[in-house]
């Protein structure tokens, strides 16, 4: 199974082979009797590795999970050591329902500390990683596989432990064996490990069908994603995955208690289990004996963790009805709430029409973005205003909230500090007390350094439950999700007529507003790289094979996989073309895999403007001998240099090494590549792309733009039509053709385009975007905020008796 490479020994059980394994592993410490000698594990996996540490004389410390893969967050693993450091004597890694977790981190880890590893793979036994080859291939620290029969490899009981080192074999071999290392004679601790002659015969025999079974089981469990797709599933890491069961998280927005949907899915014949809830530290024994770090994360995931039915014999056809049937289930109990929360705010007319009082504020878009104004003007005390005259706030996936934040790898260009912000000292109580949240106290544990955006998800997912709850409390106000924008159409009296789609029931609205907010996201769409000119010629067709776009490639996943696929080319050289936050951070993230994985590589970044570094002042600038910038570069506000314009966090750190900056030491695995003036050919630069094996294209983002028509229903053509215009002006109102505002018609987020004016600070040089989230949230989106109530109060004057239709099938 392994290729060859290194040794094996079946065990009687995985539980033993954990134990035998983690007591071979651990590091011996000069003072043994030290006390407590730790196991560092995630919290969120079986009973079975807690016992066999302790049993081996460990004390088990739990680590949080990643809100993506479930497996051990790196950070939280980090600041356990940091505190712990000479204490833990082995780490304990588990491959989350056979998750292909990074090996070579672990190997990192082990070389840092000093500690044993020992990887936890019970599922794993059938998984491919990105190479082809078994999980675990050639890795130098033991790992232990079940052969349980509830495993995807299963034969009743047994167990095998892989290791690439056979030295490491043998002592366990001789361990398992009563710790015979001579002739009937104990040399070392033992205990009787051996797998029973039948056990292995079973083994023997079902060893032929190993390859069948798990490429049926990750076919299965390919269908239950395709099928539930609302649904939140591990990221698909590696070729193969032998499925155990298909474990997967209920939405929040579902509003539907686990409890109460396995005992809906019982009674259709569907069992399911909860793997892993209660978790470790929930468990009364293992409260009472470890120690663990902040555990936001695995609470959250052990709250509604699901495992759906998944076995060898079960075919394609069964999986998709009980796909349907978990489906129907789950929008049977959507459509009662629904058609409650309606009935609740609807003053009834025919049984065709129903009808319901004006909206004088539409959001769409529930992100970050689209939740910025309704921050800031809690915190200006204006949210009630908004709520109490009406808003709709409209989202086209099935919650407000985190948006796509939560798929990006990189951390945030903004401190945690400023995340807590919005609900510091917020006047809205169910705001304000989110500040004893755990994810909040996580976030603020973070001071001012910056977090992983899947944290920052996490928060803003919060942020947008309560306002959700917030918003539909108020009789004039209500959050529609699933719900898609078909067009904005400008009415005869100035206001809109906001035409919508609820995506679970195939429904059509119309809304009347009086003042619209777009915040409907953006894209780096393929078309814009066969047209936009890079060295005098565009980036598609041409390297298609090798092209990737920053969006997709800082995606979890995604990333990996990539990086994967440079393992086995000798010196791989990747070209990043692009000199925003998003090339450094794909600069960072590549640095990084490369040290991780051992690759010896390199980077050429290919940039059109000057890089730029932010400074909090001239005198920290200066003492640096940074002199790259004038008073034009200086916000007159704050003081700092290349306020907006420059690098700040991590990518600030980087970009000072290839500027030779300081005294950071220089990166020499980098080059940077000014091009020459567009449209101007680059003849050099275009042969350093043709020779790269990867390109990375951080060319930026374009809005996302609705479509908006004319009273006649022509379209009205907005100047973001134009690919290099912004969607707004300095005030957020979306501009015409002509440059020219559009009458309550208002825009936020990412690509808009939003460049502050003077009041708002920032370097008068800067001509860029401001993407912020702090600025969203506070001067923006207060402008924003108060700009929309000033033109409610002002311009429009709106029809009360304005409807909108559904039919009466959707509310009975």
């Amino acid at each position: 199974m392994f290729g060859g490479v290194g040794s094996c020994l079946t065990v009687c059980n995985a539980t033993i082979g954990l134990m035998i394994a983690i007591k071979q592993a651990a590091r011996v410490r000069a003072n043994s009797s030290a006390s407590p000698r730790y196991a560092l594990m995630p919290a969120f996996t079986f009973a079975a590795a807690a016992q066999a540490a302790l049993w081996a004389g460990y004390t088990p410390l739990f680590c949080d999970i990643d809100p993506a893969t479930w497996a051990a967050c790196p950070q939280s693993e980090r600041r356990l050591i940091e505190k712990y450091h000479d204490s833990i004597d082995v780490i304990v890694p588990y491959a989350t329902f056979g998750y292909n977790i990074d090996l070579n981190h672990y190997e990192n880890l082990h070389r840092l500390t000093g500690a044993g590893i020992v990887v936890d793979a019970a599922a794993s036994l059938g998984s491919l990683n990105g190479e082809g080859s078994n999980f675990g291939t050639g890795f130098k620290h033991p790992i232990v596989y079940s052969m349980h029969a509830t495993k995807p490899f299963g034969i009743g009981e047994g167990g095998v432990i892989y290791c690439a080192d056979p030295d490491v074999i043998s002592t366990l071999r001789e361990m398992g064996n009563f710790g015979f290392g001579a002739p009937r004679s104990a040399t070392m601790p033992g205990l009787n490990s051996k797998l029973t002659e039948v056990a292995a015969l079973v083994a023997l025999e079902r060893l032929d069908d190993i390859e069948e079974l798990s490429t049926h089981r990750q076919a299965l469990a390919d269908i239950y994603r395709q099928e539930l797709p609302e649904f939140l599933f591990q990221p698909q890491q590696g070729q193969r995955r032998a499925y155990q069961f298909m474990p997967t998280l209920i939405p929040d927005e579902l509003d539907y208690p686990r409890a109460q949907l396995q005992s809906d899915l019982s009674d259709l014949g569907i069992k399911t289990a909860n793997y892993f809830s209660p978790h470790l530290m929930e468990q009364p024994y293992f409260a009472n004996q470890c120690k663990s770090d902040e555990l936001s994360v695995t609470n959250q995931i052990a709250g509604k963790v699901i495992s759906l039915p998944l076995w060898s014999d079960m075919n394609e056809e069964l999986v998709r009805e009980v796909a349907s049937t978990i489906k129907k289930t789950i929008n049977t109990r959507r459509l009662k709430s629904y058609s409650q929360k309606l009935s609740e705010k609807m003053v009834f007319g025919s049984s065709d029409f129903k009808n319901f009082e004006h909206f004088d504020f539409v959001i769409v878009g529930g992100g970050p973005a689209g939740l910025a104004p309704l921050l800031a003007a809690a915190k200006s005390g204006d949210l009630p205003k908004l709520l109490e005259k009406g808003l709709c706030l409209i989202e086209r996936s099935s919650k407000v909230g985190a948006g796509r934040l939560g798929k990006y790898i990189i951390t945030s260009d903004s401190s945690a500090a400023t995340f807590l912000s919005c609900i510091q000292d917020c006047p809205v109580p169910e705001l304000a007390e989110l500040v004893s949240h755990p994810i909040a106290m996580e976030i603020a544990s973070a001071g001012i350094d910056c977090i992983p955006l899947t944290l920052a998800a996490s928060f803003m997912d919060l942020i947008g439950e309560t306002l959700t709850k917030l918003i539909n409390s108020y009789p004039s106000s209500l959050v529609l999700t699933d719900t898609e924008l078909t067009n904005l159409r400008r009415r005869e009296d100035g206001s809109w007529s906001v035409n919508i789609r609820l995506l679970r029931s195939e429904q059509t609205m119309t809304l009347n507003a009086s003042a619209v907010l777009m915040s409907t996201g953006a894209i780096q769409s393929k078309e814009r790289l066969c047209q936009e000119m890079v060295s005098g010629k565009p980036l598609l067709p041409v390297f298609g094979k090798k092209l990737i776009q920053s969006d997709d490639f800082l995606s979890h996943g995604i990333f990996d996989d990539t990086i994967t696929g440079l393992e086995n080319i000798e010196k791989p050289h990747v070209v990043i073309v692009g000199g925003s936050t998003s090339a450094m951070s794909c600069a960072r993230h590549i640095l990084r895999a490369f040290d991780e994985r051992n690759i010896d590589g390199r980077i050429t970044m290919l940039h059109r403007n000057e890089l730029k570094v932010f400074y909090p002042s001239v005198e920290a600038a200066s003492s640096e001998g940074y002199t790259e910038f004038n008073e034009d570069d200086i916000c007159p506000l704050s003081g700092f240099v290349h306020r907006f314009g420059g690098f700040r966090f991590e990518s600030r750190m980087l970009a000072k090494r290839l500027l030779g900056i300081g005294n950071e030491a220089p990166e020499l695995r980098v080059t940077l590549y000014r091009l020459e003036g567009e449209p101007k050919a680059d003849e050099e630069a275009w042969e350093i792309m043709e020779n790269a094996d990867l390109i990375v294209a951080c060319l930026g983002y374009r809005p996302s733009a609705a479509i908006v028509l004319n009273s006649d229903d022509t379209i009205m053509p907005l100047q973001a039509n134009d690919s290099s215009s912004p969607m707004v002006n300095d005030k957020c109102s979306i501009m015409d053709q002509n440059n020219e505002e559009i009458p309550g018609l208002f825009g936020i987020g990412l690509a808009a385009g939003f460049r502050p004016p003077p009041s708002m600070g920032g370097e008068r040089s800067f001509n860029g975007q401001v993407n912020g989230l702090w600025l969203w949230q506070n001067d923006v989106g207060r402008m924003v905020a108060q700009r929309m109530i000033e033109h409610v109060s002002h311009g429009v004057l709106h029809a009360k008796n304005s409807h909108y239709r559904i039919e009466s099938s959707l509310l009975h």
